[in-house]
Formats: structure tokens, sequence, C-alpha cells
């Protein structure tokens, strides 16, 4: 279902550079890694659910609130690919937990093994889709960059400040995102 509902979203647009990026969504693990180590849908393809839930939120806020966006597929470029610094990020490992009855058993995690360590999320998305050459409009450039919001570090807060005034749908992807992995938590699977 939410590889069927990705291609929808993707066969939808055209932007430049989309078919390579595709290529490389489909060689790597994009649609097979976790969207985090331990916590909002932390299992194989949880990345692909958390990004189709991001899109989900995104658009419901932007219908509710009459947003306008630089480009029509600003919506569905912005959520499928915010995450994108989280493939080749992750990798299977084992730790040693107690079960329910106290017994020590190894449990599957993943952990971090950053294989293109070019930069701190938003930017290495960011940097990741420029290396590729898929094009983005300037307001999905900073909506991915600060897409974190309130997590951003200290550093960050006055230039996410700026980029806010430039692009107030900034806080719509922040509020989409936060959304969906909130229901995400909730979520039994």
């Amino acid at each position: 279902m939410n590889k069927e509902k990705f291609y929808e979203l993707w066969n939808s647009f055209e932007r430049l550079g989309q078919n390579e990026l595709l290529t490389y969504l489909e060689n790597h693990d994009y649609f097979t890694c976790p969207a985090s180590t331990q916590f909002h849908s932390s299992y194989p393809g949880g990345l692909l659910h958390h990004s189709l839930k991001v899109y989900e939120k995104l658009l419901e806020l932007t219908e509710k609130n009459n947003l306008v966006w630089e480009s029509e597929a600003s919506i569905i470029i912005i959520s499928l690919l915010h995450d994108l610094c989280k493939t080749r990020f992750y990798v299977k490992d084992y730790r040693n937990v107690k079960d329910e009855t106290g017994k020590w058993i190894k449990k599957e995690i993943y952990k971090i093994n950053d294989l293109d360590p070019i930069g701190v999320h938003g930017d290495k998305s960011v940097m990741i889709l420029y290396k590729l050459g898929f094009m983005l409009t300037e307001e999905e450039i900073y909506c991915i960059r600060y897409h974190m919001g309130a997590y951003e570090s200290k550093e960050c807060i006055s230039s996410l400040s700026n980029a806010i005034r430039k692009y107030p749908n900034i806080l719509y992807v922040q509020l989409a995102d936060i959304l969906a992995t909130i229901e995400e938590e909730n979520e039994v699977h």
C-alpha cells in the first residue's frame, strides 16, 4: 500500500532530476529503512510510512489554512524527501534486553551507520538532493532544511526565525512532521 501511494504521488508531477532521484531511492534503502532507531516508525519501511503520513498532514493543513506554495508539487516533494538524510543511515544490530520473565534475550535494533556524512539532517537532505541533480524551488529548500523547527540546534535558531519570516510555510511543514510522528508513536506494529 505505502509503495503504491508513493508511486502515485511521485508520478503526479514532473521535475528536473526526478528520474535520477527515483533510481537512487530504489537502489538504496528509502523504501525499507526505518524513520528512527527506536522512536517513531522504527521498523523496516518506517521512513516511507512516515513520509506519507507527513504528506497527509501537510495536505490537510494546506487545505484547512488555504496555504499557497511556489509549486503545486511542493507538498509532495517536501513530504516525501524531508528525511532523505535517513537513507544509508541505519543498520540492524542486536542488544541484550530482558523479556517479560526477566530472561536475557537478543533484540534486533537499529543503530546509526552514516554512509553519507555530508551534513546534519535538513542540510543533509538538501545536499543529497542537490548532489543528485533534483531541482527544488527555494521554498522547498527552506522547508526541508528547517523542518526540524524547535529541534534545531541552538546555533540555528536565529536563522530559523529568519527563514520562517521568508517562508512561513516552514511552520506548517514542522507541524505536519510533529503530528505525523505523534500519530505514528501511537500506532501498533
